[in-house]
């Protein structure tokens, strides 16, 4: 079956239209939370908003769909994944009390970036000049600030 779960507040007209001549089927999160469908490897279904992507996941079977949706969604695994088959991609995981201590590993530009959060949170780009512990206070304070928000 082919699943659109949308948001609370809007539908498509065309959603609609192709609901009504079977080709999918539209629920809005709550829909989707109040009903019993699960999914598996052979429903094709889009969530269009993080909450109601961890919906259906949770209601998806253990198949090879949901298990690289996690992947794709865990930003370190997924980095981690990235740097073996990228070449040029440096991936380092480090908790950010260490970030003002830690040594690049060659000259040139690199990007930091929180492994949970969202809106572009606490994103610093840097290079071999930077101030790493400026950067640490700033990204702190950063996700301080957001921190109610994920």
């Amino acid at each position: 079956m082919n699943y659109v779960i949308t948001g609370q507040d809007f539908v498509s007209d065309l959603y609609a239209k192709h609901e009504s001549e079977g080709l999918l089927r539209v629920l809005n999160q709550q829909e989707l939370a109040e009903s019993d469908i699960s999914f598996d490897e052979n429903d094709r279904v889009y969530a269009g908003s993080e909450a109601s992507m961890q919906e259906v996941l949770e209601r998806m079977s253990d198949c090879p769909v949901k298990r690289a949706t996690q992947v794709m969604k865990d930003k370190v695994e997924f980095r981690r994944l990235a740097a073996n088959v990228q070449p040029g991609f440096v991936f380092e995981e480090l908790d950010l009390k260490d970030l003002s201590s830690f040594k690049l590993p060659k000259p040139g530009k690199y990007v930091l970036k929180p492994a949970r959060g969202f809106f572009a949170s606490a994103i610093k780009f840097i290079d071999q000049d930077t101030d790493l512990s400026q950067i640490s206070r700033e990204m702190h304070e950063e996700l301080d600030r957001m921190s109610g928000f994920f």
